[in-house]
């Protein structure tokens, strides 16, 4: 495939702060939906988007960007269990979303402080494949499934049903915000969200390497690309964030363009 020569190596995100911050402990639920809690510690509930959920162990699709982390910092509390569930490529090299290496989901569970589980699969088994990902956290009591989508109807569907055939509930803290707003929303509550992806031809390609702030947000409008990325025009590595209790650094390494989307490599 053909590639290009990425950004002069360098930092993806702050240097390590000189101590890690104190957990977000009891009491820590940011967002809207911490005014929805009811019933004592032992037994939550939060409502969902049409709903209310009861809360036990929460697994998150998780894909390593932006919206997956907003929509697990919505509901997750530090006692609750939480568990994050990602797909790989069949070499169980890469996710299947944004081309991260496992290595750094690995280092991302790591700095938030929770288990991360995979499923490698083709395209055409991956439905079945994440069934069974998600079976498996439900057998762990994970029964509470958060997804980070925020208005494309087909994928909430989908979600819900997986869900419900794995004997859990979805969850979509994030549906049907503004998609500026949300993204904004990301930059302001202090997430470093770095752009991974672009699609060719639609996102300029200067954006690629670039964390998520004000400037990128206009940027982004000025193209005419909606600035959350709703509809698969870019995706991102989060590599700090009110989730994280220390920030990764991230190299930056080839620009390769594949399948019309150009990705930018990062370890």
């Amino acid at each position: 495939m053909p590639s290009r020569p990425g950004a002069a190596p360098g930092p993806a995100a702050a240097p390590p702060r000189s101590a890690a911050p104190p957990p977000r402990g009891r009491g820590h639920l940011p967002g809207r939906l911490g005014a929805a809690l009811l019933g004592s510690e032992e037994a939550r509930t939060v409502r969902g988007e049409d709903r209310m959920v009861r809360m036990a162990g929460l697994y998150c699709s998780w894909s390593g960007g932006k919206d997956c982390a907003a929509a697990l910092h919505e509901v997750w509390r530090r006692e609750d269990p939480a568990l994050l569930l990602t797909m790989l490529t069949e070499d169980g090299e890469r996710s299947r979303s944004h081309g991260l290496h496992r290595d750094v989901l690995v280092r991302q569970a790591e700095a938030i402080g929770v288990p991360i589980r995979f499923a490698a699969s083709s395209w055409s088994e991956y439905a079945q494949a994440l069934l069974g990902l998600v079976r498996g956290a439900a057998q762990d009591g994970f029964t509470t499934g958060v997804f980070g989508d925020l208005d494309v109807e087909g994928h909430r569907e989908w979600q819900q049903r997986l869900a419900r055939e794995a004997g859990t509930t979805a969850l979509l803290p994030l549906w049907k915000r503004d998609t500026t707003g949300h993204a904004r929303s990301v930059v302001d509550q202090g997430f470093r969200a770095m752009i991974v992806a672009v699609k060719d031809k639609m996102v300029p390609l200067d954006l690629l390497g670039r964390v998520m702030d004000e400037q990128v947000v206009a940027e982004l409008q000025a193209a005419g690309v909606d600035p959350s990325g709703e509809y698969g025009e870019f995706h991102t590595v989060v590599v700090d964030g009110p989730l994280f209790g220390r920030p990764l650094v991230l190299e930056q390494g080839e620009r390769t363009l594949r399948s019309g989307m150009w990705f930018l490599d990062v370890r």
